[in-house]
């Protein structure tokens, strides 16, 4: 039995189809039998949390993760306050949150006694985030719905209302975008001749 098959499940799980914050925490408990080894190598705490070993090296020079200790071999050597960090902001990303602020909620679990308010609004400005996220997605679905009515039926590529409607937006958003362009050029030469 490997160092990685100790504590890895004993199934493999997909997760674009899975929750990723209940397999980042199933991985931290199927990790504590192996943290009583000396230490993790950085691949193996990456299967442990389901992230990608250049991810974990980004966050390390981010100041997301402590940079770990080396080993006289050279690996590095990763312990539980890893698992924990890494399983931490791999949570966090999943709720689609920006690093910034990520490393902003770190700083203040190592500060249990300071005053919550700026993580409550750091929670409240990516819940405002996501809201607007939200009504973009739904005028993108009115859009592309409207967009699907154009071809009820089925037709050659030439008579297709879908792609005719595509290309009559692209050549007016070229036009528009051109008329933009001329007129800008054209205010700034009226802008040196003043």
């Amino acid at each position: 039995m490997t160092a990685t098959s100790r504590f890895l499940p004993h199934h493999q799980v997909d997760t674009r189809t899975t929750n990723p914050i209940v397999t980042t925490w199933s991985a931290v408990i199927c990790c504590r039998s192996f943290l009583n080894e000396e230490y993790m190598r950085i691949g193996e705490l990456g299967k442990a949390t389901g992230v990608d070993v250049e991810t974990i090296r980004y966050y390390e020079k981010a100041g997301l993760l402590s940079a770990p200790a080396r080993r006289a071999n050279g690996y590095r050597s990763y312990g539980e306050n890893h698992l924990e960090r890494l399983a931490f902001v791999r949570h966090c990303r999943a709720l689609d949150m920006p690093l910034g602020e990520i490393k902003r909620l770190l700083e203040f679990l190592g500060q249990p006694m300071a005053e919550c308010a700026d993580v409550d609004r750091l929670i409240d400005q990516q819940l405002s985030r996501v809201r607007t996220r939200i009504k973009s997605l739904c005028a993108l679905k009115r859009q592309l719905s409207a967009l699907r009515s154009c071809c009820s039926t089925p037709h050659i590529a030439a008579d297709c209302g879908i792609l005719q409607e595509l290309v009559t937006a692209a050549r007016q958003e070229g036009r528009a975008e051109c008329l933009s362009s001329t007129g800008e050029a054209d205010s700034n030469q009226n802008r040196r001749r003043t």
